[in-house]
């Protein structure tokens, strides 16, 4: 078995998990390279949130961004893309120039349970918040169960290629603090034993905010379940850097791109208006021009 290329922890290598430039500057070192086996890449976006008045949010230009990033970052030739969610998304327009290359799939957990522990618990696997916390949750680690992957909210662009990570299961630290985790981007393998870990977590622990996601992770850890835990500046650098950060607004911070992390996490703020020189435009339109250079039509 060949060594993982990255062997590091809160323990081996504190720098990196409490002081950002560092974290970045390793990041730098690291090689962009493929995947060393076929992967596939999970985003979800649920369309309808509420019960007796559902309220609607179309995925548009913001819900875009993840995907193009996908493509202008990832291997193609050994990742894949899947987009899931409530509705069918197959004539959204954001989503046409890359339909024939990408998988969409409705998701439907009572179907996505079957087979599983969660079949038994429909009180668990119909729960919704207006947040998409519980069901959030509750998607990625049974998808992730059931089909293996990468898990990544759909608020995180992906800036490089994951390849270099992609020899192990790991999540990243949550902010600074040792020993939370978040796992807004999972990297797990099919039916694997943290896999299994986190679904009985679902049972076990009520539903709440952070219950199913952080709560669930941390648990697994406590019972002797293991995965790598990165640094959380390779992928959302401004939890450690900037906390206040606006990411629709132009400010005197919206050009810091942190040259080197793999991801940005814009943190939600799904309905705040995108100014123009905004973090997000100025990623958006570098996205877009790296995509052009590839000979997308957008």
């Amino acid at each position: 078995m060949l060594p993982l290329l990255i062997q590091i922890s809160a323990s081996t290598h504190h720098e990196l998990y409490h002081d950002w430039r560092k974290a970045l500057e390793y990041c730098r070192a690291l090689p962009d390279v493929s995947p060393p086996e076929p992967v596939a890449f999970h985003l979800f976006w649920r369309e309808k949130s509420g019960r007796f008045w559902p309220r609607v949010r179309r995925f548009g230009r913001k819900q875009a961004l993840p995907v193009k990033a996908f493509f202008a970052s990832q291997d193609r030739e050994k990742c894949s893309l899947v987009v899931w969610s409530d509705q069918d998304l197959s004539t959204n327009e954001w989503l046409r120039p890359f339909l024939p290359h990408l998988t969409l799939r409705i998701y439907d957990p009572a179907i996505e349970v079957r087979g599983t522990p969660l079949e038994a618990h429909p009180k668990i696997y119909r729960q919704r918040d207006s947040r998409v916390y519980r069901d959030g949750d509750l998607f990625r680690i049974i998808v992730l169960h059931n089909y293996g992957g990468v898990y990544a909210d759909m608020d995180t662009v992906l800036l490089r290629s994951l390849g270099v990570f992609l020899d192990q299961e790991f999540c990243y630290q949550w902010d600074k603090f040792d020993g939370l985790y978040a796992p807004a981007l999972l990297h797990l393998r099919k039916g694997s034993e943290f896999a299994k870990e986190l679904v009985r977590g679902l049972i076990e622990i009520p539903a709440g905010k952070y219950n199913w996601g952080r709560e669930n992770v941390k648990r697994a850890f406590q019972l002797g379940r293991r995965i790598a835990v990165m640094p959380s500046p390779f992928f959302n650098t401004e939890w450690q850097a900037d906390p206040h950060f606006e990411p629709f607004k132009r400010t005197q911070a919206s050009a810091n791109l942190y040259e080197g992390a793999f991801a940005w996490h814009w943190h939600n703020k799904w309905d705040d208006p995108i100014e123009e020189g905004s973090k997000f435009h100025l990623l958006e339109t570098r996205i877009d021009r790296q995509l052009a250079g590839m000979g997308w039509r957008l």
